[in-house]
């Protein structure tokens, strides 16, 4: 558990743990990002995650699915302000994050 709080403790900027395996996360790290990110979740990790990225002003600007370790390559955006949007099983989380190179 002491890398699991680092790692929350890095990602929220606080001590607080992160919640039981019962409750559904997910965490975009590194953020900001200087080219890709990944996602760190609790939800099952055989199961693909779909999920766009959306610029601030709603255009879709990349679709994909991926696997839980593999990683985001963000090379084709440029930098600014981005929506991350999951989908994890019938759930469709939103997050923010920042292209920062």
């Amino acid at each position: 558990t002491g890398i699991v709080n680092a790692i929350d403790q890095a990602l929220l900027g606080t001590n607080t743990l992160l919640p039981s395996k019962e409750s559904k996360f997910t965490y975009i790290f590194p953020n900001p990002s200087n080219g890709e990110i990944r996602l760190l979740t609790n939800c099952n990790e055989f199961q693909p995650i779909e999920f766009q990225i959306y610029s601030f002003n709603g255009k879709l600007m990349i679709e994909n699915t991926i696997n839980q370790h593999e990683k985001i390559q963000l090379n084709a955006l440029p930098n600014g302000n981005y929506i991350l949007r999951l989908k994890e099983n019938f759930d469709y989380k939103k997050m923010m994050f920042n292209l920062n190179r």
